[in-house]
C-alpha cells in the first residue's frame, strides 16, 4: 500500500491506527472477494467517515470507530450519528461488524474495557473520570444527554464483548481477524499506571486461549504497545501515533507496515 494514499485517508491529527488489507495476486481468494480490498482504520479519523471517503483507488473505506470520534458525538445504546455519517458519504460502518474478504472473516468493533485492571472497577472508575476527555465530553442521549459514566462504557465493553464471543464460536475454516480500537490484554502495554491504564486494556485471555481464539486481533488506541504472541493467537498494535510519535517518513512507513497483510 503506498503510503501518501494512507496518511490522506488517516487524517492528519489525533491518533490514527490503521489495519490495511492488502490485494491479493491474481487467483486467490474466491470469486466473490477476488481483486477486491479494503483498508479499515482502528481508531480516529480527523474528521470522521468524511475523511475515509477520500478516493483511493482499489480500496473501499471502512470506519472502525475508536473513543475520540465518540467525544464529539452523543453516545447512543444503538445507532450512532457517526453510523449515519458514514451512510451518507458511502463508508462502511464496521461496528460489531462481520466483514469478509475471501476465505478471511473480521470481526470489527471498539471494545472499550471493564476497567478491572489492578485496583478495580471503583477506582480506575474514580481516576479516568478525572483525567479522561471521555468523561468531560461525551453525553449519553439516552439518559437526558447527561455526561457518560465509567459504568455506561463498561456495559458497551460488555455488549461488545459478548457479541465478539458469539461470533467467534461461530463455525469457520478459514482465517478469523479480530480489529477492535481498545487493547485486548494488558500486558502490551508494558508496565501500566494505575486507574488510566485500565482505559486502554482489558484482560481478555479467556477469549485469546480459547479453541476458537482468532488467528490475529489487531488493536489501537496504546501508540506504543508492544505486540504479543498468546498461544497461536497474534496480537498486533496498529496505532500510528500522534504526529510527534512518528517524525519520519521511515517511522511512518514502518508502522504502517505492521499493520499490512495478506489475505
Amino acid at each position: 500500500m503506498p503510503c501518501r494514499p494512507a496518511r490522506r485517508l488517516l487524517g492528519r491529527g489525533g491518533p490514527r491506527p490503521v489495519c490495511g488489507l492488502r490485494r491479493p495476486p491474481k487467483g486467490r481468494g474466491s470469486p466473490r472477494a477476488r481483486g477486491r480490498s479494503g483498508q479499515q482504520a482502528a481508531g480516529a479519523l480527523e474528521a470522521g467517515p468524511r475523511a475515509a471517503a477520500s478516493p483511493v483507488r482499489g480500496y473501499s473505506r471502512l470506519c472502525l470507530p475508536g473513543h475520540p470520534r465518540l467525544l464529539q458525538l452523543a453516545h447512543r445504546p444503538t445507532r450512532t450519528r457517526l453510523a449515519e455519517i458514514a451512510a451518507e458519504w458511502g463508508v462502511v460502518y464496521a461496528q460489531k461488524r462481520v466483514l469478509r474478504l475471501g476465505a478471511t472473516r473480521l470481526l470489527c468493533c471498539t471494545l472499550w474495557t471493564d476497567l478491572e485492571l489492578g485496583p478495580g472497577r471503583v477506582r480506575n472508575g474514580e481516576a479516568v473520570v478525572r483525567v479522561m476527555n471521555d468523561y468531560r465530553m461525551m453525553r449519553h442521549a439516552g439518559a437526558g444527554y447527561r455526561r457518560v459514566r465509567p459504568s455506561d462504557l463498561v456495559a458497551v465493553h460488555h455488549e461488545h464483548r459478548a457479541w465478539l464471543e458469539g461470533e467467534l464460536a461461530q463455525p469457520w475454516e478459514g482465517p478469523r481477524i479480530v480489529v477492535t480500537h481498545h487493547v485486548p490484554h494488558p500486558e502490551v502495554l508494558g508496565s501500566y499506571a494505575e486507574g488510566v491504564d485500565a482505559a486502554y486494556a482489558s484482560d481478555l485471555s479467556a477469549i485469546l486461549k480459547e479453541l476458537h481464539a482468532p488467528n490475529v486481533w489487531l488493536f489501537g488506541h496504546a501508540h506504543n504497545a508492544r505486540d504479543l504472541q498468546v498461544g497461536r493467537m497474534e496480537l498486533r498494535c496498529v496505532s500510528l501515533g500522534y504526529p510527534d510519535e512518528v517524525e519520519t517518513e521511515e517511522a511512518v512507513r514502518a508502522r504502517i507496515g505492521r499493520a499490512i497483510m495478506d489475505v
